[in-house]
């Protein structure tokens, strides 16, 4: 019975893996002891491996196994190289820096033109002496005379001139003439319509100030500069038909309709021009009259008897002065003058 427990224990050792140590013979009952894997439910556990060796006093010990390194190198797994996009360079426009011309600085100023004159006449206005880098131009121009609180007779044509000036201009004040074409409320041009014409002003001074400043005022001062360098002027105006020369001797005449006038009165100047002891139509007449404050002057043009007159409204005036009134004559090419006076 014993022998029969020894072989299966014997044979179990051997499916197991592991062999039995004898010690000379089998005693029967007692098996010799194995070494075995133990196997775990689910699990299997490698086999620990160990050697016996003799410690320094003549021991033996067992100890864990020591697992040579090799020497055969390890094969290292080179990565495929990945194919990567190369981005296609796309070409832009680059912007091309183009030469502008810039504008120049421009100045610019505007006043009001008056033609105190009767009413339904019509008086197309314009400037001359215009210097370089200078225009103007005249709005509601031409323009019909009627009832007017700036006029000085209380009737006039009024328009606006408004003044552009380069901005490069050399700075000081340049003074300008003021000038009109007339005609009659049927169309005919004329010198100057009954009662005559002032024209306010009658000469623009405008200032270039530095800094791109620009100031307008009108003028005393005549420039004399003639039909030279002028603004536009409306279509269908022109200057009237001259007069029919009279051979002879030129005579001139001139007077005031008050004598003694008085502060805000409206005085009225007259001329009268004889060329060989006959009137003459058509001659342009101007009046100046020397003021305490300043130059007032005023036009007309002779009529059929050879008269002509024109008004003014008078400002302050000072008692016990005499008032120089000069009255010249535009005939036949030349100019004929003569002298009259008031006192106050």
């Amino acid at each position: 019975m014993r022998i029969r427990v020894s072989l299966l224990l014997l044979l179990a050792a051997l499916l197991l893996g592991a062999g039995p140590t004898f010690a000379g013979t089998i005693h029967v009952g007692r098996a010799a002891p194995l070494h075995s894997t133990v196997v775990h439910a689910g699990k299997k556990k490698k086999p620990t491996c160990t050697v016996t060796r003799k410690t320094a006093k003549g021991k033996k010990k067992k100890v864990a196994c020591t697992k040579k390194k090799s020497n055969k190198p390890v094969p290292t797994r080179t990565p495929k190289p990945t194919a990567i996009a190369t981005p296609t360079a796309t070409q832009t426009a680059t912007p091309v820096a183009t030469a502008t011309n810039a504008t120049p600085l421009q100045l610019q100023a505007s006043y009001h033109l008056i033609a105190a004159m009767a009413q339904g006449y019509k008086a197309a206005f314009f400037v001359c002496g215009l210097p370089p880098g200078f225009t103007a131009s005249v709005s509601s121009n031409p323009s019909v005379s009627g009832p007017s609180p700036e006029s000085p007779i209380g009737s006039g044509a009024d328009s606006t001139v408004t003044f552009v000036v380069a901005g490069d201009t050399w700075p000081g004040t340049y003074v300008m003439n003021v000038n009109a074409y007339l005609e009659a409320p049927d169309g005919t041009p004329i010198s100057l319509p009954p009662g005559g014409v002032q024209l306010l002003p009658r000469a623009i001074a405008v200032t270039v100030k530095s800094g791109g400043r620009l100031s307008i005022a009108p003028s005393s001062v005549d420039p004399n500069i003639g039909l030279e360098n002028c603004s536009a002027i409306p279509p269908g105006f022109g200057p009237p038909p001259t007069a029919t020369p009279v051979t002879g001797p030129v005579s001139v005449y001139a007077w005031v309709s008050d004598p003694h006038p008085v502060s805000g009165e409206r005085e009225t100047f007259y001329g009268a021009l004889l060329a060989g002891g006959q009137a003459v139509q058509g001659v342009p007449v101007h009046v100046q009259v020397y003021l305490p404050y300043g130059i007032q002057d005023c036009d007309s043009t002779t009529d059929a008897t050879g008269t002509a007159s024109c008004q003014l409204l008078l400002g302050n005036l000072l008692g016990g002065q005499t008032i120089s009134i000069a009255v010249t004559f535009t005939y036949n090419g030349q100019k004929y003058a003569t002298q009259t006076y008031f006192e106050t």
